[in-house]
């Protein structure tokens, strides 16, 4: 198209070429910001089969691809990928994860500031790593290095790729990720799909210390993890689905101003997660579909999170009081089935937990710390899905909750489609603030056990049918329990409860 242009105006190719970059260049000093996801340059895209990738050739490819991004960060333009491209880790390390000497960290493709990969129909696949393998190494196909310092990369697009994690190349290392960010800002990741047309396999994005990261129509089947991320500030992530997988979002260490919506989970294995958190502010999560999972959404805390990343770095997984609690949250427009963590004896754990277990091991190592506040929880309706318990938060707020069908375990504490129970006071942490408008049918065990003081309302509480199973130990619709050492109980409101074995409210003493 240039050339052709070139010749209509009757400029030479060469001093239209370097006109543009002139132009380009000095429109950017003018512009306060490029428009995140815009080619940086409107010009001719580079391929990585320019620089010798053969398509099927982890030599060549994984060559070709590095001097593609290369070039492409040095020119501005974007890089475009078409056919199938295989890339295999180095054998030498960039740098260790964590600072762990044993978690080696190697990159096939080296990602640069200003870099957009756009796809016409690509594929990824994985190639046998160059050098020896260990379990504990990390390994990523586009990768960067341990940025500690935020913002040292900038401006990283990814666009209409698929990643294969098939192994027909070769077994595919344990940690594996597609694309792995460390200290990078301004991050568009759209129309992306992550899968595996052999065994399970691939953990598929690795992000740590962004900020501004914006991910949108993501497809993820048959894979181990889909996004392990902390330390990021003002994250995106919209139309976001997973078909077969073992863990799909797991936020792992605390992250702040973050947006969720548009969520898609069904057919996990085992105890397989949807959404794993680990603190931070300001957080919505909205308009989610699990169906035929693990829990949906834990939130609590994390012992190691300390406020910024290079402390958490340094800390070395040692626990602190001074980590970062949940705090600002809305969880809302949820809809669940068969949903929850199975847990050992066929069990079932929590379709949503809030607060962590202070139970005594870990109060040996945290000595308390503060409890996720202002949770706000609402719109969720459940059928046959484990309990949604509440363990440590200050002003609750849950409202318009159905659960149908609850299954529980036969345990008088937390045998119930709804546990509202605080710690012991010795490891701290409270449950106070508002429930309201739940109405609960069928639960297997109780409708709802309580163990907490005055400082929680419950109003407008339906119970029906509850008890199923007729388990002497979980018999009551609504189960009061004293907290150690304390009278005050939680204030009820418009308690209707009718079935089971009638007893409407049983207060052990």
């Amino acid at each position: 198209m240039m050339d052709r242009v070139n010749r209509k105006s009757g400029v030479t190719g060469r001093r239209s070429f370097l006109r543009g970059l002139a132009l380009g260049s000095a429109a950017l000093a003018l512009s306060p910001q490029r428009l995140l996801g815009a080619p940086p340059i409107v010009q001719a895209e580079l391929s990585p089969q320019q620089f010798g990738a053969k398509g099927g050739d982890a030599v060549a490819d994984t060559a070709g691809w590095n001097r593609a991004i290369e070039k492409a960060a040095e020119l501005r333009r974007p890089v475009m990928a078409k056919g199938t491209y295989v890339l295999r880790a180095p054998k030498t390390s960039r740098w260790n994860w964590w600072k762990r000497p044993a978690a080696s960290t190697h990159v096939a493709v080296q990602l640069r500031s200003g870099v957009h990969i756009l796809a016409n129909e690509a594929t990824i696949l994985v190639g046998t790593p160059e050098g020896p393998e260990a379990r504990d190494q990390r390994h990523f196909l586009f990768g960067t290095d341990l940025n500690v310092a935020a913002g040292t990369l900038r401006d990283i697009v990814f666009d209409g790729l698929t990643f294969d994690f098939r192994d027909e190349l070769g077994p595919v290392h344990g940690f594996t990720y597609a694309i792995g960010l460390v200290g990078v800002d301004d991050v568009a990741r759209r129309n992306l799909t992550f899968r595996s047309g052999g065994t399970k396999a691939g953990r598929c994005l690795f992000s740590e210390n962004t900020r501004r990261r914006n991910d949108y129509n993501l497809k993820h089947f048959n894979v181990v993890q889909g996004i392990y991320a902390r330390y990021e500030h003002d994250v995106t992530m919209r139309d976001i689905m997973f078909d077969t997988f073992n863990e799909a979002l797991d936020f792992d260490g605390p992250c702040w101003n973050v947006t969720l919506e548009k969520l898609r989970f069904k057919n996990a294995s085992n105890d397989a997660q949807c959404i794993d958190t680990g603190g931070g502010r300001n957080w919505l999560i909205n308009d989610v579909v699990a169906e035929n999972t693990g829990s949906i959404v834990f939130i609590y805390v994390k012992g190691d999170a300390r406020p910024e990343y290079k402390d958490w770095l340094d800390g070395g997984g040692q626990m602190t009081t001074d980590f970062v609690p949940p705090q600002d949250w809305v969880v809302r427009n949820v809809r669940g089935v068969n949903a929850g963590r199975l847990q050992k004896e066929g069990r079932k754990g929590e379709a949503l937990r809030i607060g962590t277990y202070r139970h005594d091991r870990w109060f040996k190592k945290t000595k308390g710390g503060p409890s996720p506040r202002n949770i706000t929880v609402e719109n969720w309706n459940l059928d046959g899905a484990s309990p949604i318990a509440v363990n440590d938060c200050e002003n609750l707020r849950m409202r318009h909750i159905v659960l149908n069908g609850s299954v529980t375990p036969d345990d008088p504490k937390t045998g119930a489609a709804l546990v509202l129970r605080e710690p012991e006071p010795a490891h701290g942490g409270v449950v106070t603030g508002e429930v309201s408008d739940v109405v609960i049918r069928r639960s297997r065990g109780m409708g709802v056990s309580l163990e907490a003081g005055s400082g929680l309302a419950l109003t407008d509480i339906t119970v029906e049918g509850f008890n199923l199973s007729g388990s002497p130990k979980t018999r009551a619709g609504i189960r009061i329990r004293p907290r150690p050492g304390r009278t005050d109980t939680p204030r009820l409101t418009n308690v209707r409860v009718s079935g089971g074995n009638a007893s409407t409210v049983d207060i052990d003493r």
